[in-house]
């Protein structure tokens, strides 16, 4: 008993097609959407009016 052994047989491309499909753009409309809130029900950068800039949430957080 167990897990089982699985051969490795290469990456997945699903996120990556999904990516492709939605544009740049499109992925970053999802992140604003989808990421307000974390895991835990608090508000996100993104939800208080944060904006991500190369290297972290600026000066709010």
């Amino acid at each position: 008993m167990g897990v089982p052994l699985y051969e490795y047989q290469g990456q997945r491309d699903a996120l990556v097609n999904w990516a492709v499909k939605k544009g740049e753009q499109g992925v970053q409309e999802y992140h604003q959407v989808k990421n307000r809130v974390s895991i835990d029900g608090l508000l996100t950068p993104l939800a208080k009016g944060g904006e991500w800039v190369e290297g972290g949430w600026g000066d709010e957080f």
